[in-house]
């Protein structure tokens, strides 16, 4: 005897692999519907049963209803109590051998569990069972979604696969270059070679997915199956594909309980082709039709379900909720300030941004909305599981994790640092699969001054109304309503999706149950409706897939928004759309009150510095530190240091930072204890005594003239900024001591984000649209260094301001090519639309953050996998503006390439050389600057400094600071005059003599900044901190700032009787010229650094290049320059050797420089590490 069954159910399990004993598990599988059919071993049909169960103690939710069409009104009108049901079923298990079923584990499971609920002690795994799913799969052959495993080919190397698999050749060409070397049979389970032409990866597809009932139904009679999903019409198909595969003999080597005798019996009884049974007994035939008549309203009846009586008041929308911006990554075309100007352009007051897991946008969303007098309300979208902490291994393909959309608002600031604490938390201790996820703990820990709402289609409460049950999904509903009082809300969303007007009914029914207020929703990802299109390619370049491909779930489709109805809609578009329910607009009203109008802006917040028992202030301490310094620095201590230390630390108060000085010393004094390498200085702050007193400069300020209201305006109060170079290796050793010393939590890298810029817009939407890469570089590379948005709106005139000739011409071909090219055309309108989005996410290459507390009391944090620090949510442009102290902790080679050279001194010649205080007048070196020879120095080993450098015949350090400022785009101009002057050979003209005095060094040129601020000073009587914001203006091209400041220069100047031509001369000079000019503090410092790589050059040429092959043996280009470099200057570079090379590169003896075991391809540290430990 057969038993063919099937069941339909409440949904699927939390587990496909927990046992049906785990009644929790299965509780999500309920039963609904059992249908039978009992066959004699000839196939005849002996009895069979079809009844649907009354849903005594579950529900059926509406997704399965929606599937097999059983409602829970149609399953309490028609269904059968469970134990009426199993007496029937018990008496045709009791005349089986064999249980048959398309997926019958799964029927068996949810008998089995709804036997041990009924306490029944039957279990179904007994008895003997096939399969029609799982025993098909070969024999259907439907390819999997994707592709399997990856292999690499040779040329001619054959592959055998059932179909043509996809290959990426080692040249970047695409396409399928094989040749079939058989033909495909006919016959099933045929196997295809295929003989790659050329070198290449290959994914060859492994394996076929199991097919559905109605796809092998198909396969087998070349026809559909009527009315799938209803079990008694699964059961009649099942019952004919099993007997019909059983009369072609296809059981006979899979199956060995079918028994060949019995099988040759239904042969011979069954000469043609089986039919179907069409006995469906016991429960309704057509259930579809009743689901039409339970869930299919009129447009009338929902009108009469939601309508409220107040339905002449005047309806106002006054606040989008649901605004996702580019911040939700490739997920959203709108840019912050583009969503902010459509607010004001629809003349709304208060709009909502509520990204996707994140508050990357936050500090910018508030920013902007409050300069453009628009209330911003911060929210966030956030992923709420069931326990954030279960991550790795807590999933599989059969358990899933299930995330549910939850959005919470922050009414105040201290709503919007308990925000900060659930996001941040989100990716410390829930990032799973690239999702920052929550929990309800996370939530009642930190939901005070926190707004929550129903959150639409996608929320918890939605999925427990669609997938378990309505009484479910309304506990759900009265635990958010519980923990928020208040502060919850319904979302009512009218986006044209399926299942929308159900929810909403429901929503709108407990609303009034319950008092809560209903607010009117559009989930927006894109600002106008035209702009469908432009989202719909980002969201095909998040997910890797082809405009082309339709949108559904499963293999060949890929995920899209269902319509074009997820835009910003006016006031008149939403006012209609919530016609009928017009109370919402007045708690819509109600809501937007509720959000106070805070700043996200304040002040540097500094980490708390512990000053020694004996000082009481900061100032003390700092003035105490600055004294030992400057006695240890000048010895005598003269008027002119002090009132210029006097000064600085005047200003530093006035700036409220002292403690930003104590602690950057006390970092880079611990720095070099710990014997990692300090750079002499870096920007402005080479113009402070100050710092030169503290060790955070190494370069004396008075000596070289720097200027320290070039560093911190005495006038201006504003956060200095120190930035500090370290060699590359200590780096990372230092910040694990930062870490240490403040705690783990104070501490953050600041993160980057990376937008898609004009070729890479142009690029991706190239793969988007399916057009061929050779194709779309040749339209890429038109592109100059400009926006793709600026060359198609901008005029023929603000273009050739901004490009050359041959890049005008460049921009032509590519607006001509466009215009005559509808595929091109589409494919730069697409490009334009998402040029801007944010791509990816990366970490600032040497921002640190640090912070008094628990960082994410101010600000919210994420995590990298990049990273072992907590990263901000912010990036660099924001961190400061929002309180955080920002820290520059720069990796500069150069320092570990002097501090290996050193220690290879102190080794062969047991000298201490002191690198720090090396003769900045040493003749040998400035020899080797005159001839040119600073291949491998830092910041002079171009060819054409090189150049300049024997055209120049440098003989003093000024020489070199000069020559490091004006070796840059736009200044270079100028050597060629600086290098006459210097020789004489052209005349030096200073338009006022006074000006000798600050120009003489750069022999009348102004090369640095800081000269026309001390300019402005004599000339004109400029204040210190005036001078700074006129290096600033003009530096910027500030027009408005210049003009005005030029009619006090002019007044200044006039005052002291200078001639008001030459005045006007050399304002035009300084116009032409001061852009260009650079800082004199920072070329000081990284002059110095060159200084002593060149110093070390010239006294120590082996031990010197040594170091410099080390610190680029994995750069093939470099090593081969410096191996030339060595060859030149007649440096023997020998190969490696077993029994005298070390890890990096050495110096023997001979003064011979030896190959590093390291620099040998294939030779890892560990090795190295073992060859020398065994030589020793």
């Amino acid at each position: 005897m057969y038993l063919i069954f099937d069941t339909e159910t409440t949904g699927l399990p939390k587990d496909f692999k927990k046992p049906f004993t785990d009644l929790d598990n299965w509780s999500t599988a309920r039963c609904v519907q059992l249908a039978w059919q009992l066959h004699d071993k000839f196939g005849e049909l002996i009895d069979s049963g079809n009844d649907i169960i009354r849903p005594i103690d579950f529900e059926i939710p509406l997704t399965s209803t929606k599937i097999h069409g059983i409602t829970n009104e149609m399953a309490n009108q028609q269904g059968v109590h469970i134990e009426d049901v199993f007496k029937k079923f018990n008496k045709a298990l009791a005349n089986t051998t064999f249980l048959i079923g398309h997926n019958i584990e799964f029927d068996v499971n949810v008998i089995s569990s709804e036997y041990c609920r009924a306490n029944e002690n039957i279990n179904l795994v007994d008895f003997k069972l096939v399969d029609t799913m799982k025993t098909t799969i070969d024999y259907c052959q439907l390819r999997l979604g994707k592709e399997g495993v990856v292999s690499s080919v040779e040329p001619k190397g054959v592959f055998k696969d059932y179909f043509k698999f996809k290959i990426n050749f080692n040249n970047n060409d695409s396409g399928l270059l094989y040749k079939k070397t058989d033909s495909i049979p006919d016959l099933l389970n045929s196997v295809v070679s295929y003989e790659i032409n050329n070198k290449g990866t290959v994914k060859i597809r492994k394996g076929f997915k199991a097919p559905k009932l109605e796809e092998l139904y198909e396969i087998i009679f070349k026809e559909k199956i009527i009315n799938a999903h209803n079990a008694a019409a699964d059961v009649d198909a099942t019952a004919r594909c099993f007997f019909e595969l059983l009369r072609n003999k296809f059981f006979n080597d899979i199956n060995s309980d079918l028994k060949k005798e019995d099988v040759d019996d239904f042969i011979l009884k069954n000469t043609t082709q089986i039919q179907l049974v069409n006995n469906y007994t016991g429960a309704t035939t057509e259930p579809n039709k009743n689901l039409n008549t339970e869930i299919n309203h009129t447009e009338a009846e929902k009108t009469a379900v939601l309508h409220d009586s107040k339905s002449n008041m005047d309806l106002f929308f006054s606040s989008h909720i649901r605004c996702h911006t580019s911040y939700s990554i490739l997920q959203s075309t709108i840019s912050i300030d583009k969503l902010v100007k459509k607010v004001v352009e629809t003349g709304m007051k208060s709009v909502a941004m509520t990204d996707h897991g994140n508050l990357f946008g936050a500090f910018e969303f508030v920013s902007l909305c409050q300069k453009h007098n628009v209330k911003p309300i911060v929210g966030c979208e956030f992923y709420l599981v069931d326990d954030r902490k279960i991550r790795q291994g807590g999933f599989s393909r059969d358990k899933k994790d299930k995330r549910h959309s939850q959005v919470l608002y922050a009414k105040n600031k201290n709503g919007y640092k308990n925000l900060c604490k659930i996001s941040s938390y989100g990716y410390i201790d829930g990032l799973y699969a690239g999702f920052p996820r929550i929990d309800k703990k996370l939530v009642q820990r930190y939901k005070d001054d926190l707004i929550a709402t129903t959150s639409g289609m996608y929320g918890e409460i939605a999925h427990l109304f669609f997938n378990v049950g309505e009484s479910k999904a309304k506990e759900c509903f009265l635990w958010w309503l519980n923990e928020f009082k208040e502060d919850f809300y319904v979302e009512l969303s009218r986006n044209n999706v399926d299942d929308e007007d159900e929810l909403n009914k429901l929503l709108v029914k407990w609303a009034r149950e319950h008092n809560v207020k209903c607010l009117p929703s559009n989930r927006i990802y894109y600002l106008e409706q035209s702009d469908a299109k432009a989202h719909d390619a980002l969201l095909c370049v998040k997910n890797g897939n082809q405009i082309n491909t339709p949108k559904g779930t499963g293999h060949g489709f890929r995920f899209g928004m269902p319509n074009d109805n997820f835009y910003f809609k006016n006031q008149e578009e939403m006012a209609s759309l919530f016609s009928d329910l017009p109370n919402v607009f007045l708690d819509l009203d109600y809501f937007v009150q509720q959000f106070d109008n805070y700043t996200l802006s304040r002040e540097v917040l500094l980490p708390k510095y512990d000053l020694p028992d004996s000082f009481s202030t900061q100032t003390d301490y700092l003035r105490h530190l600055c004294n030992l310094g400057a006695e240890k620095k000048y010895g005598t201590i003269s008027s002119i240091i002090s009132d210029r230390i006097n000064f600085e630390i005047k200003t530093i108060e006035n700036t409220g930072y002292l403690g930003y000085f104590l602690i950057v010393q006390d970092i880079i004094n611990h720095a070099r204890k710990m014997n990692i390498s300090v750079g002499p200085g870096r920007g402005s702050v080479g113009g402070s005594v100050v710092a030169y007193c503290l060790n955070i400069t190494a370069i004396d300020p008075l000596k070289y003239d720097l200027l320290f209201e070039r560093f911190l305006n005495p006038e201006r109060i504003s956060m200095p900024d120190i930035d500090i170079d370290f060699d590359d290796v200590g780096r990372s050793q230092l910040i694990s001591w930062v870490v240490e010393k403040y705690g783990q939590n104070q501490v953050a890298q600041i993160i980057t984000y990376g937008k898609m810029a004009a070729k890479s817009s142009i690029r991706d939407m190239g793969r988007v649209l399916n057009i061929p890469l050779s194709k779309v570089d040749v339209l890429a590379k038109k592109i100059p260094q400009i926006s793709l948005n600026q060359i198609f709106s901008l005029t023929q005139q603000e273009l050739s301001a901004k490009l050359n000739r041959d890049q005008m011409n460049q921009v032509q071909e590519l607006v001509d090519s466009v215009n005559n090219s509808k595929e091109e055309s589409e494919l730069m309108n697409l490009a334009c639309s998402i040029e801007g989005s944010i791509r990816n996410l990366g970490l600032h290459a040497c921002g640190i953050i640090i912070t008094p507390d628990d960082i994410t009391d101010y600000i919210p944090v994420c995590t990298s996998s990049e990273s072992d620090l907590l990263i901000t949510q912010f990036d660099n442009s924001v961190v400061e503006r929002a309180g955080m102290l920002k820290m520059d902790f720069l990796g500069l080679n150069t320092l570990s390439q002097i501090k290996d050279a050193v220690f290879l001194i102190k080794k062969r010649h047991n000298l201490d050389l002191d690198i720090d205080n090396v003769d900045l007048e040493d003749s040998k070196t400035f020899e080797l600057y005159k001839n040119g020879e600073t291949t491998g120095t830092f910041q002079f080993e171009s060819a054409g400094m090189q150049k300049h450098l024997r055209a120049l015949k440098p003989d003093k350090f000024e020489d070199l600071i000069a020559m490091n400022a004006l070796y840059r785009p736009g200044p270079m101009e100028y050597i060629p005059n600086f290098i006459e002057r210097k020789h004489g050979r052209e005349k030096i003209n200073y338009d006022l003599p006074v000006m000798e005095k600050y120009l003489g060094n750069t022999y009348g040129i102004t090369v640095y900044q800081e000269q026309v601020m001390k300019l402005s000073q004599e000339l004109a009587g400029f204040s210190e901190g005036k001078a700074d914001v006129l290096r600033k203006a003009m530096g910027k091209k500030k027009k408005d700032i210049l003009d005005s400041l030029k009619e006090e220069f002019f007044e200044g100047c006039l005052e002291r009787n200078h001639d008001s031509k030459k005045i006007e001369k050399i304002w035009k000079d300084w116009e032409a010229f001061a852009s260009y000019a650079f800082n004199k503090s920072h070329s000081t410092c990284y002059s110095f650094i060159a200084f002593q790589t060149a110093y070390l050059k010239a006294h120590y040429p082996e031990e010197f290049m040594a170091s410099l092959l080390t610190h680029h043996m994995n750069d093939l280009s470099k090593l081969t320059k410096y191996m030339d470099e060595c060859k030149r200057m007649g440096i023997s570079v020998l190969g490696p050797d077993l029994n005298e090379s070390w890890i990096d590169y050495s110096v023997n003896e001979e003064n011979a420089i030896r190959f590093g075991l390291g620099a040998i391809k294939g030779v890892g540290s560990v090795a190295a590490k073992s060859i020398i430990d065994n030589r020793s």
